[in-house]
């Protein structure tokens, strides 16, 4: 990628992390990061950066109001993500020895050597996310989740790192999806989840994969199992050679350099960069339900998918939107690509406003089984005299809920005396598993 970087600091150091993967351009001088905002060089133009990390730390002093500096570097550079790194923030997260006053003065740069390294690791991961939020963590063992080989050193020979497996907890309580892809005999894995000095236990994730394949191929395996795409997922993993050969094989797959001298910023970079805070009740319980997504595909195992369906004792809530659903539907449409008609997108006023009209019919759609809530899945919504929107999550996907959600709004409109359900399907570049929703309903094209 094609990075441009404006800084009030020395940007040398940081130049040289960022240049191992990408194309970096720094213009000369020092702390110009105001003047090439709004006056840019010609070389600064003729670079034309996808990306441009604005880095200013209150710490160096000066003028530092980036608004005018954001206006103006979206106004020249239309096409490039504008990337402004919470170094104060970051600075929290990592404590004591983030600052180094010996650099500032050698320098003209503040940052320790590991505080440099975990200001690069924010920014690879904003880089990274622009490739749309994350759902999933896939993360190693040994070495990264604990100090020490279990098949090698035993149980006791291990040393968990507490704190940051605390870290990784919040952000499952938040919704991040925790995975484990580890190079290992599982027999050997196994009693570690059981160790008193453990935070995380086996039942905080969703799925492992614990055998000694590639971890390119365990991934995708997992995605699969989930039912998530790769591009969902960051991946974690101590071991250089490992990190190399997933960006080699799933370069779709955020992989941020890994140090255990800032692994205590890691978890709060993840959580600006990679996994925005959950406003949903279904963003809280993400973890949850794909654990019982898991165990769905192991009480699947022998069945037909009619026996399947039927033992899983399914109940389904179709209703009139409400407003308190604002937000879930809101996101559905954001975050629901494959199975959704239109490709719209909604904020959640907007949401509100058409759950206001009573010239549209706003219907949400709610699932659960002998396996848990589901909580709200997917929404259809009928305006000007047809179906404009109709999205369901993955996770509900073969569960014949996009049935029962056409019968319901089939049965208002008659009570409204409309006998005519036209509907629309606007091809996008992933919706193709909903172009045959409406032919299956019986409609004719």
């Amino acid at each position: 990628m094609k990075i441009a970087l404006l800084a009030n600091f020395s940007t040398q150091f940081l130049d040289e992390k960022l240049a191992a993967r990408h194309r970096v351009f720094s213009p000369p001088g020092f702390s110009v990061w105001m003047s090439q905002s709004l006056a840019p060089s010609p070389e600064f133009v003729a670079f034309a950066p996808e990306a441009v990390v604005l880095a200013v730390d209150a710490n160096m002093g000066g003028e530092l109001d980036v608004g005018p500096a954001l206006a103006a570097l979206a106004e020249h550079f239309p096409a490039a993500r504008i990337i402004v790194p919470d170094i104060a923030a970051l600075a929290a997260d990592f404590g004591e020895g983030f600052y180094d006053e010996r650099m500032r003065s050698l320098a003209a740069m503040p940052y320790s050597l590991a505080g440099l390294e975990a200001l690069a690791g924010e920014v690879e991961l904003s880089l990274s996310s622009g490739q749309g939020v994350r759902k999933a963590l896939a993360l190693d063992l040994d070495g990264t989740l604990w100090d020490g080989v279990v098949g090698e050193d035993g149980v006791a020979g291990i040393r968990p790192r507490r704190e940051f497996q605390l870290a990784l907890k919040r952000l499952a309580e938040r919704g991040v999806i925790l995975t484990a892809l580890s190079k290992n005999n599982a027999a050997d894995v196994e009693p570690v989840w059981s160790d008193s000095r453990m935070e995380l236990r086996r039942g905080d994730f969703a799925a492992v994969k614990i055998d000694w394949n590639p971890k390119s191929g365990n991934l995708a395996a997992l995605a699969r199992e989930l039912n998530l795409s790769p591009e969902a997922f960051v991946f974690i993993d101590d071991r250089a050679v490992e990190r190399e050969r997933m960006r080699a094989a799933r370069p779709e797959v955020a992989t941020p350099e890994w140090n255990a001298d800032t692994l205590r910023a890691l978890a709060g970079s993840l959580a600006r960069c990679c996994f925005p805070a959950g406003v949903t009740e279904e963003d809280r319980r993400r973890g949850e339900m794909y654990r019982a997504r898991a165990r769905r595909g192991e009480f699947a195992a022998g069945l037909t998918k009619e026996e399947y369906l039927v033992r899983l004792n399914t109940e389904f809530d179709i209703h009139p939107a409400r407003m308190e659903e604002a937000e879930r539907i809101a996101q559905l449409s954001a975050r629901t690509h494959q199975f959704n008609v239109s490709g719209n997108v909604y904020g959640a006023d907007e949401v509100r406003s058409m759950i206001a009209d009573e010239g549209r019919i706003l219907l949400s759609a709610c699932l659960r089984d002998r396996f848990g809530d589901e909580g709200l899945i997917g929404f259809v919504h009928y305006a000007g005299g047809a179906i404009v929107d109709f999205s369901l999550s993955c996770r509900a996907m073969d569960r014949t809920v996009e049935f029962a959600m056409e019968a319901e709004l089939e049965r208002m409109l008659l009570a409204r005396g409309i006998g005519e359900l036209p509907a629309v399907y606007v091809p996008t570049a992933k919706n193709a598993p909903a172009g045959n929703l409406f032919s299956s309903f019986g409609f004719e094209t």
